[in-house]
């Protein structure tokens, strides 16, 4: 009888894991929020997810000795290359073992020890296109916690991820997870999802997004040019406006970034009233900004 290595061994035996989490929406919903499926889901189906869950904490074990017998590991089962495990994790990924290796991140993780930023974008890509957003926002997880800086590609796959969540609830559980972990760094990761996820064309999901941030005041004068931008290319002008007040309740004071896109989304939307007001309010303002202002919109004579 052939015998199978521990890895392909236990690769079989997660397929039915793996499968199942494409399952119903209502499991999903329950694996991310950590609760247990709702009254309404039919007993088969809770018993499907109690049985994932089972197997999902209970092939640790076999996961970990798979994972020791094939990669680089002493005596003591600590990983001692770590080029050998960035190989690894990515041969999981190609294989569609992607619980696997999710679980392997977590291991190298407890060991201080980080694949590269290429690892991370493929399992993010990886886990987004299987539509599995439980692994996707571990590898985030993990990928923030890392303080490898993400990428372009990185938040380019967020914005897809988010793309394919109708759910919002799961996306304010993704981004106070975001916020819990970058709570002592600027908002600039947080910037970035916003301006990629309105980029890929969400802006509802955007504005979802930046509402909690204004919950716990994590914003910066980048937050809201970005959403600001936002607001005037889609001619909500009214809310644009809105926003610039509270920028200013908030104590973020306007840059040239902010005058620019304000005045050029009332310029092309015929408010010229409303273009002298903040050009005059510039001039006020900081001189050297207007200055700059001059020198980046050229020919520009908004103020009387």
């Amino acid at each position: 009888m052939r015998r199978f290595s521990p890895a392909a061994a236990l690769f079989l035996r997660r397929s039915l894991a793996a499968a199942l989490l494409s399952g119903p929406r209502s499991l999903v919903h329950a694996s991310l929020l950590e609760e247990s499926p709702s009254a309404h889901v039919s007993s088969a189906m809770s018993v499907q997810y109690h049985q994932w869950s089972s197997a999902a904490g209970g092939d640790d074990d076999e996961v970990l000795e798979a994972f020791s017998q094939d990669c680089c590991t002493d005596v003591g089962g600590r990983v001692v290359d770590g080029s050998a495990c960035t190989a690894y994790v990515e041969k999981l990924c190609r294989s569609g073992d992607l619980p696997v290796a999710v679980r392997i991140l977590c291991q190298l993780h407890d060991e201080n020890i980080h694949v590269g930023l290429d690892t991370y974008n493929m399992l993010l890509e990886q886990t987004g296109e299987v539509n599995n957003f439980i692994l996707f926002a571990k590898v985030f997880r993990y990928l923030l916690l890392s303080k490898i800086a993400p990428d372009l590609t990185s938040y380019t796959n967020v914005a897809k991820a988010l793309h394919k969540l109708d759910d919002y609830e799961l996306i304010l559980k993704f981004v106070r997870q975001v916020l819990e972990i970058t709570h002592d760094r600027d908002p600039t990761v947080m910037n970035r999802i916003i301006f990629a996820t309105a980029k890929y064309g969400h802006i509802d999901k955007s504005l979802i997004i930046f509402e909690e941030l204004k919950k716990d005041q994590r914003l910066d004068v980048v937050t809201f040019n970005t959403i600001l931008d936002m607001l005037g290319k889609t001619g909500q002008v009214d809310q644009m406006l809105h926003e610039v007040k509270l920028m200013n309740e908030l104590g973020h004071s306007p840059d040239i970034v902010t005058y620019n896109t304000v005045i050029n989304c009332l310029r092309r939307l015929g408010r010229l009233d409303q273009c002298k007001i903040f050009a005059r309010e510039m001039l006020e303002r900081d001189e050297n900004v207007t200055s700059t202002f001059n020198l980046c919109v050229p020919g520009t004579n908004w103020w009387p």
